[in-house]
């Protein structure tokens, strides 16, 4: 009797297992049973796949490459691999690679939400707001449940100066409890708060950023910022210290330090973070 039916549907069996794994978020688990099957089965494309998938969700992109491309070499046609590759090209920061290959998918199925919330992704951390809400658009609009996709979309909006419908997406965003910790989300609403002169609304959204994320240097730096702006030097003095403390490479922080101890009418100090500056500058 041959053995063929019984190894298949045990291998069948452990990718299902490691599929759950990857779908409840244990990805080191879901990584550990696709190697397991590539061990078994090492020309398997869906456990290529799957192994890529959860090295990128582990944060170690470069290492899921030799699979993915492993996997488009035995199957070229496959979307799924390719829009993989792609994720993990962008999260590799090898950007014009990621960016090919998701104009291409994209290209070639307009419906494909995920594609275009990783190109969107893609040029948004690369401060690139004006071609990247295009794609957000495509990716909301595809899977209104993108969450992610949908905080991008909304502060790009506020980057590019459409200050009146960003508002109204962080507030419908905000709604959600779920959303109420996400660092871009509540920074981005408090500068836009800032810049149309509700401090005091701005202050509270940097303050709750900082009780989710209170080792968050750009939300220091933001209270500080605002505190300062409100005739509060001595407290934000405090909050800038914090952020140099926090993020000393930063110079932002240590601009806005700087003149904070000149107001205040230290100018040992101003002249100590004007010195590194200086440096700085030169390096």
């Amino acid at each position: 009797m041959s053995l063929l039916p019984l190894v298949l549907c045990l291998l069948a069996a452990d990718a299902s297992t490691a599929s759950r794994l990857y779908t409840e978020g244990r990805f080191q688990e879901a990584a550990a049973q696709y190697a397991q099957i590539l061990r078994d089965s090492p020309l398997s494309v869906e456990a290529m796949l799957g192994m890529g998938k959860a090295l990128i969700a582990l944060r170690v992109p470069r290492q899921a490459l030799p699979y993915v491309l492993r996997a488009r070499q035995l199957d070229s046609g496959n979307r799924d691999v390719r829009r993989t590759l792609a994720h993990a090209l962008a999260e590799s920061n090898q950007f014009f690679q990621a960016e090919t290959l998701l104009k291409e998918l994209t290209g070639a199925d307009p419906k494909d939400g995920e594609s275009w919330y990783y190109l969107g992704s893609l040029y948004y951390r690369s401060g690139y707001y004006g071609s990247a809400l295009p794609a957000l658009e495509h990716a909301v609009a595809a899977q209104p449940d993108n969450s992610q996709a949908a905080i991008y979309r909304a502060v790009c909006l506020a980057k590019l100066g459409h200050s009146g419908e960003a508002e109204k997406s962080f507030l419908r965003l905000l709604a959600n409890p779920a959303n109420e910790r996400d660092p871009d989300l509540l920074l981005t609403y408090a500068e836009l708060l800032y810049e149309s002169r509700r401090s005091q609304e701005a202050l509270s959204r940097v303050e709750q950023m900082l009780r989710a994320n209170p080792d968050s240097a750009i939300a220091h730096f933001w209270k500080a910022k605002i505190l300062f702006g409100t005739d509060r030097a001595k407290e934000a003095a405090k909050e800038a210290e914090e952020a140099v403390r926090m993020a000393p490479e930063f110079p932002f922080s240590r601009i806005l330090l700087m003149n904070i101890y000149e107001a205040l009418g230290r100018p040992d100090e101003a002249a100590v973070q004007a010195e590194w500056l200086r440096r700085h500058e030169q390096k």
